[in-house]
């Protein structure tokens, strides 16, 4: 099998189940599939993602890693998807530890039913066939969404086979969020979960999704800026950055270097008004850099301002976002 054309061509002698996970921004993705990595359920898995710094793979786990590709000891794999779709799938079908399944974690931002689109081509099914989707719902912040962003986490419900709705210990009334899925799909099966714990077998063996929609393709009217950093961040000053990001941003994350945590990478992890801040793994040989991704609805940000704005050092906290540290 070969990405040639934006097409897969060749042969391959047995097929590789393909799930799709999707869900709008923050809503749990990535920490499911740091679950599913952790505990594979004696399954080689190939998880392909858009960014390996949001995947969390234990020290213990961890095998090797190049620029495309992350081996894990437990025989899984995390493949970045910056070559694109199919360029991903043919490198992972090509390599001789041949994954038994394949989970596809799709941009928050994505319409899912693209994505199935290009899996329903005769010439990829053959090797790497659709299983199911799965859409993560934020129990918090779905309620909320308006506009663009409802539509497309509409699109991304209706696409499922079934919904992962997370989240749910951060909300006083679990009732609206299982309303709001009603609304939208009745008919889906719905499962509610806590960080999204879940094991990888709920995931599997969903059927097929409809290959297309009967409405027209979610809008696209979304951008991401990168901001770095290479001086450590005063905690009160990261506090401050926060509670002056505009109401256009929907998602914030990124690995930073804290100064009250010198020894460590912290990551940080904002949607829907609600920023955690968690110590991750040791730094190790590497160059200490904050890295932060920020996504936002088109024309709502200003990246020069943002940019200027982390470098500053005199920043009052002024303590209105709703910050969890944790260590």
């Amino acid at each position: 099998m070969r990405a040639q054309g934006g097409r897969c061509e060749g042969a391959d002698s047995a097929v590789v189940p393909v799930t799709l996970i999707t869900g709008f921004l923050g809503s749990g993705k990535t920490t499911l599939l740091n679950h599913v990595l952790r505990d594979p359920g004696g399954l080689r898995l190939a998880v392909l993602v858009n960014d390996f710094g949001s995947v969390n793979i234990d020290a213990e786990l961890l095998r090797e890693a190049d620029e495309e590709v992350v081996s894990l000891a437990n025989g899984c794999i995390c493949c970045s998807l910056s070559q694109g779709l199919l360029s991903s799938l043919s490198k992972v079908l090509r390599r001789p530890d041949r994954p038994d399944r394949i989970l596809i974690e799709a941009s928050g931002v994505s319409d899912p039913f693209e994505i199935v689109e290009t899996l329903a081509d005769p010439e990829v099914h053959a090797h790497a066939p659709l299983d199911g989707v799965v859409a993560m719902v934020d129990a918090v912040s779905a309620p909320g969404l308006r506009d663009m962003s409802l539509t497309l986490a509409v699109r991304q419900v209706t696409c499922a086979g079934l919904v992962v709705l997370n989240k749910i210990d951060l909300v006083t009334d679990i009732e609206t969020a299982r309303k709001w899925l009603r609304d939208i799909d009745a008919g889906v099966p719905v499962v509610e979960t806590r960080h999204a714990a879940l094991p990888l077998t709920t995931l599997l063996g969903l059927g097929n999704p409809p290959a297309k929609s009967d409405s027209d393709p979610a809008p696209h009217d979304f951008e991401t800026v990168t901001l770095e950093r290479d001086s450590p961040i005063p905690l009160r000053s990261l506090h401050a950055f926060l509670d002056a990001l505009p109401r256009g941003v929907l998602r914030a994350k990124g690995i930073l270097d804290i100064a009250e945590k010198p020894d460590h990478r912290c990551i940080l992890q904002f949607t829907a008004g609600r920023a955690e801040i968690k110590v991750g793994t040791a730094w190790q040989s590497e160059t200490r850099q904050s890295r932060l991704v920020i996504i936002a609805l088109r024309g709502e940000i200003d990246a020069t301002g943002l940019r200027n704005l982390l470098h500053m050092e005199d920043l009052c906290a002024l303590q209105t976002v709703d910050t969890a540290y944790t260590k």
